[in-house]
């Protein structure tokens, strides 16, 4: 059902994989299990948003990062983080839109 009216769906990370890989998607991709993390302040910390960049970095591999904009532990501090860093890492940072032509 999901195939028939999505291009993509997120699902939850891998019983049973550690940190950080239960949050990155390694190629080729799963379209309709991708994994995502939370960037809210209370779900990661700096060390582990550096360790995952990292990760996903030497892999080439998709990572997701998300947050609810009306959690009271949202912060913009913490996505500027996550964009500087990811662009010293050459990541190309994109949204699904860009990536499917819409």
């Amino acid at each position: 059902i999901v195939k028939e009216h999505y291009m993509f769906a997120r699902g939850g990370s891998k019983n049973g994989q550690d940190f950080p890989a239960r949050f990155i998607n390694y190629f080729p991709l799963s379209r309709y299990n991708l994994k995502g993390i939370a960037f809210e302040k209370n779900q990661i910390n700096k060390e582990e948003i550096d360790e995952i960049l990292n990760s996903a970095a030497e892999e080439k591999a998709l990572l997701i990062f998300y947050a609810h904009t009306g959690n009271k532990n949202f912060s913009p501090t913490q996505l500027e983080y996550i964009i500087q860093n990811a662009q010293k890492l050459n990541y190309n940072i994109t949204t699904f839109s860009e990536l499917i032509g819409n």
